[in-house]
C-alpha cells in the first residue's frame, strides 16, 4: 500500500492509500477518486514527505491490500479545511444538550416533527436508544472541538 497526497482542481488536499503505483491511474480513470470536500473528480498526485519505515507496518499493509478488492483501497483522511467545514456543519445543527435522548425518542415515535439535532447522552442512554431502534450517529471528538 502506498500513501498518496492528492489535490483536487479546487485546491483541496487529501490523502489516499492505494495498492500500488498503477492503482492511482486505474482508479482515476474509472472515476473512483474524488475530493472528500467538494466531490470534484479532477484530482492529481502531489509529492508526499511521509515515509513508512516499520517492517511490521509494511507487512500489515500488504496483508490488508491482499485481502481487499482492487476498488476498495481509497481511504480519505480529512485535511484541515475538511475538518473546518465539517465543524461548521455540526455547528449549524440544533444543539439540544442533555435532552438529546428525549428529543430523539419523540422524533422516532413521531410525537414531534423530524429535524436534525445534536446533544449529549450517556453510555446507558445510547444503548437504550439503539435497542429501541432510534437512529443516531456518534460524532467523533475532533468535530466537537471549538464549537462555541
Amino acid at each position: 500500500m502506498i500513501l498518496y497526497d492528492l489535490i483536487c482542481r479546487n485546491g483541496h488536499v487529501f490523502e489516499v492509500w492505494l495498492a500500488g503505483a498503477g492503482a492511482f491511474d486505474a482508479q482515476k480513470a474509472s472515476g473512483l477518486l474524488c475530493c472528500p470536500i467538494c466531490d470534484n473528480r479532477e484530482v492529481e498526485k502531489r509529492l508526499s514527505a511521509k515515509v513508512q519505515s516499520s517492517k511490521t507496518q509494511r507487512e500489515r499493509q500488504e496483508e490488508t491490500c491482499d485481502a481487499m478488492p482492487e476498488t476498495a483501497h481509497s481511504v480519505v483522511t480529512p485535511s484541515g479545511v475538511a475538518i473546518k467545514r465539517l465543524r461548521e456543519l455540526v455547528r449549524a445543527v440544533e444543539d439540544v444538550g442533555g435532552r438529546f435522548p428525549e428529543e430523539a425518542r419523540k422524533m422516532h415515535y413521531e410525537e414531534i416533527p423530524m429535524r436534525p439535532i445534536r446533544g449529549q447522552a450517556g453510555q446507558s442512554e445510547i444503548e437504550e436508544l439503539a435497542e429501541e431502534g432510534v437512529e443516531f450517529d456518534i460524532l467523533p471528538a475532533f468535530l466537537l472541538r471549538e464549537l462555541n
